[in-house]
């Protein structure tokens, strides 16, 4: 074995190989690090040149790159019965000598290249070794081959180049080094240990194999030094060490595998050309590019952001972006471990990391608590073709040396990602108002909008946090369906500072009463709100139209919204068209902090025409009322629906805040009282008076007393009279309707009372009064001193991120930005955070040229320095290079 001096030589070597001709007429593809992508674009370059096939002088095939995608030649599904007569060969062919049973195996696909290639891959990549253990065999049978293959893995490559060569087709074995399970992303591999795949030539274009890798794989396995400490979001995990077995089943992947795929986990040692790229990859290249399983490819994703597999998370975070092909739906997981390398003390680990995708791209964010090594493995999923379970994609290595400052685990998510999604999309909804994961607030209140493209979608949400539950902050969050626009409102009101998670789950009636999880928000506030009274009790949170089976609606007129302020009288009117002429009958609850709720009775009241209804309300309190109106519609049997829900925000009470009169069956929607339009009346008093009751024989007010005072109709049709309360007591307004009955109905009562008793309510109503009023003063002087507070801190950070940019500090503009995202002022410093960020990657980019300059060694510049005719922009950062290095600039010309 090897010395570890020689085995980074081997590196140095293959880094600092000369360019050829193919390599300068593809110069733009070595300016960047390697990405799938990347290496796939320059073999279509190559192949719309057109060229010869390159040919030895016996008229073999070199290789040269591919240009035709493995799904352009191969369509697997055209290929079933090839693979089912591999699949159902009998074991009494294996008696045959190999080359026998390959002429067999492929004598029907004698003119079929393809085919052939196929039926082999297909009856090696069937064999369950374990059978063969304990059957004699004779030398050089197909049983014998097999046996061999058992004791000897390595031997697939070399038994299935035999049976191509036997079948005609031109076919090689390569060496080289893998990506292997146990091989950890970053470190290099046994340089001494070399392994073995096929490249065979098939309708004259060269396709890479790996019979081994095809036909088996290990379950099992040691952690290691790594500990789970996330699990997507549901914290730590012991994985114990397990077994490892080989289990004997077909992977389609290492059929025909695309070049730019194959590189990722396979690099031959020394024929570079049998990588079939027009952009090659060196071994120091292979090692450090980003550790990309099948997955990856088969679910088409994309390296956006970082290109290799060891990273660092400079200041304690790292954003690694995967892109996702146009109109189709992954869905993603993480697991996040640590070295046990790693001492950490008192530190909770999970739920640090924030997934989120928008614009066809997966964002993943995680901020770092403490120091030490990590890695990250990326999961993912197609949503759309029925498969539950998530497969690697891609894992890091990512070094930590600063922990992120003032970071704290995120609330649970059951969604595990963050943000609207393709999943909210095909749920009917839309953002509107916020695009982003993260929703920050300096007053902690929030509201946000989704556009409905399905009429029919409905939702739920929760809110939770790390200190409170669902259950104790369902008073802080209510949604609405605003009708005119189509949109869903949410309105927000944050109890503490902190942050908290938002989950809407939404459904429709194909979906049975099944709500899913389709978006969650992290809502994150420094303040909480100003106004710390609580949303009412509601059922699922939902004010405004409830709809009705049937077909009651209630649109309201007056107000844009079922969440109204009330904050000048203590009074409002509220305006109603109902779908049906209906009558109503009407709550309203007042919430008090202790999360009860206190009925207020007799404080609303309905006039109705035709189908329009006005409510006209008092209120003795301040604070969040519920109006709920339940209807049916006129003239018809049954019980009420609930139709709509206000939540009403009164700040000012009303002034001498009297109940209006209480109301009984008779009292129907085409009634109207003028006088009195108060519940409580002064005893010994007289009061006038009037109201229109439409279909009435005979109209009188009784007292608790029982003496009653007829009222007179007038030309109006309206009942009339003078009446004199009497003692305190019942005051009953009351009708005759039928000539055949003496019967009298009521329709309202009052409540008589006396001066005393008159004097201590109005003293009280004064005193709730006057409390407000002070309440609401100090609300608005407070609301002053804190807006000019912030408006300082604004101006500050606002000048410190000026200053920054213009002195190109990347100390100071890394801690200027994060100030500014920390104090959430982000959204009114956007153009200049944006600047910053850009100015920050470019500073970091050209940080990181000048060192990869001070590294480069002399056999490197030399080939810099032979770089013949290079391009104008080339040639300035050859001149730049070496002067950096400190060569004259006479010898950095270019000549002919």
């Amino acid at each position: 074995m090897g010395s570890r001096s020689s085995k980074i030589q081997v590196i140095k070597d293959v880094n600092t190989k000369k360019i050829d001709i193919r390599e300068i007429e593809f110069q733009e593809y070595f300016i960047q690090f390697p990405t799938p992508y990347l290496l796939r674009e320059a073999n279509k370059k190559y192949g719309k040149k057109n060229r010869p096939l390159p040919r030895t002088p016996n008229g073999e095939l070199l290789p040269y790159p591919v240009s035709k995608s493995k799904s352009s030649v191969f369509v697997q599904s055209n290929y079933t019965s090839v693979d089912m007569f591999a699949a159902q060969v009998d074991n009494q062919h294996y008696s045959q000598t190999l080359e026998t049973f390959t002429d067999f195996l492929t004598k029907k696909y004698r003119r079929d290249e393809m085919s052939k290639a196929r039926v082999i891959f297909r009856w090696l990549a069937t064999q369950d070794l374990n059978q063969f253990n304990n059957v004699t065999a004779n030398d050089g049978s197909v049983l014998w081959h097999l046996q061999k293959l058992e004791q000897n893995p390595g031997l697939y490559s070399e038994i299935f180049v035999q049976m191509c060569r036997f079948a005609g087709l031109q076919v090689k074995v390569i060496k080289g080094y893998t990506k292997h399970a146990r091989l950890e992303p970053g470190d290099t591999p046994d340089l001494d240990n070399l392994n073995s795949w096929v490249g065979v030539v098939i309708n004259k274009e060269w396709r890479l194999i790996d019979p081994h890798w095809g036909s088996s794989h290990m379950i099992g396995g040691d952690p290691g030094e790594w500990i789970l400490i996330d699990d997507n979001g549901e914290g730590g995990k012991t994985i114990d060490k397990q077994t490892q077995q080989t289990v004997y089943s077909c992977n389609e992947v290492y059929f025909l595998t695309d070049p730019e795929q194959f590189i990722y986990s396979h690099i031959p040692v020394d024929d570079e050309d049998m990588q079939l790229l027009a952009r090659p990859v060196t071994l120091h290249e292979f090692i450090e590019m980003a550790y990309l399983k099948p997955a990856f490819f088969d679910l088409d994703l994309r390296l956006l952001e970082h290109r290799k597999c060891v990273l660092h998370a400079f200041e304690g975070e790292i954003d690694i972006q995967i892109g996702i092909p146009l109109g189709k739906r992954r869905s993603f997981m993480y697991r996040l471990w640590i070295s046990n390398q790693e001492k950490i003390k008192d530190v909770k680990l999970e739920r640090f990391c924030i997934m989120q995708q928008k614009n066809n791209k997966m964002f993943c964010k995680i901020y770092f608590p403490t120091v030490g090594k990590f890695r990250l493995e990326l999961f993912a999923r197609d949503t759309e073709d029925g498969m539950n379970y998530a497969q690697l994609v891609c894992q890091f290595i990512i070094h930590c040396d600063k922990p992120a400052e003032g970071v704290k685990a995120f609330p649970e998510n059951d969604r595990r990602e963050w943000g609207p999604g393709p999943d909210l999309e095909a749920a009917g909804l839309l953002p509107v108002t916020h695009q982003e994961a993260l929703i920050d607030t300096t007053d902690g209140t929030i509201e946000v909008r989704f556009k409905k493209t399905d009429e029919t979608v409905n939702i739920l949400h929760n809110l939770h946090s790390n200190n409170k539950t669902k259950d104790e902050l369902k008073h802080s969050i209510v949604h609405y369906t605003d009708h005119k626009n189509q949109e869903i409102v949410m309105l927000v009101k944050l109890p503490d500072p902190g942050d908290y998670a938002l989950n809407i789950l939404a459904g429709n009636e194909t979906t049975n009463g099944k709500y899913q999880n389709v978006c969650s928000y992290i809502l994150s506030t420094e303040n909480a709100a100003s106004d710390q009274d609580m949303f009412p009790d509601l059922a699922n949170g939902q004010i405004g139209s409830l709809g009705s089976k049937s077909g009651l609606h209630f649109q309201l007129l007056s107000h844009d919204s079922p969440f109204i302020l009330c904050q000048d009288t203590g009074e409002i009117e509220l305006v109603f068209e109902s779908s049906l002429r209906c009558e109503t009958i009407t709550s309203l609850t007042l919430q008090v902090s202790n999360g009860n709720q206190k009925e207020q009775e007799n404080l609303v009241w309905a006039k109705y025409k035709d189908r329009i209804i006005t409510y006209k309300i008092r209120f003795p309190e301040c604070g969040r009322y519920a109006l709920k109106i339940f209807a049916k519609e006129l003239g018809t049997d049954g019980s009420y629906s609930h139709v709509y829900t206000c939540v009403l925000h009164v700040t000012l009470p009303t002034e001498n805040c009297l109940p209006f009169p209480s109301t009984f069956l008779q009292w129907k929607p085409d009634c109207d009282i003028l006088q009195p339009t108060v519940k409580v009346l002064p005893a010994d008093s007289k009061i006038k008076f009037a109201a229109y009751v439409p279909n009435v024989l005979h109209m009188s007010v009784i007292d608790s007393n029982n003496k009653w005072t007829t009222l007179v109709k007038d030309k109006d049709n309206i009942w009339r009279a003078e009446v004199d309360t009497g003692n305190p007591g019942e005051l009953k307004l009351s009708g005759q309707f039928e000539k055949t009955s003496d019967t009298f109905n009521t329709l309202l009562s009052y409540t008589v009372m006396g001066d005393n008793t008159l004097q201590l309510e109005a003293k009280k109503q004064q005193k709730i009064q006057e409390e407000a009023k002070l309440k609401n003063i100090f609300k608005k002087e407070k609301k002053k001193v804190e807006e000019e507070e912030q408006r300082k801190m604004f101006e500050k950070y606002k000048q410190d991120l000026q200053d920054a940019i213009t002195a190109k500090d990347l100390i100071k503009l890394k801690d200027a930005v994060r100030v500014v995202e920390r104090k959430k002022f982000v959204g009114q410093l956007r153009s200049l955070v944006e600047e910053a960020r850009e100015m920050i990657q470019t500073l970091n980019r050209i940080h990181k040229l000048n060192q990869a300059i001070l590294k480069l060694d002399q056999n490197t510049v030399l080939e810099i320095k032979h770089y013949q005719a290079p391009p104008k922009g080339v040639h300035e950062v050859m001149i730049a290079t070496l002067l950096i290095l400190g060569y004259w600039e006479k010898t950095t010309e270019v000549t002919n």
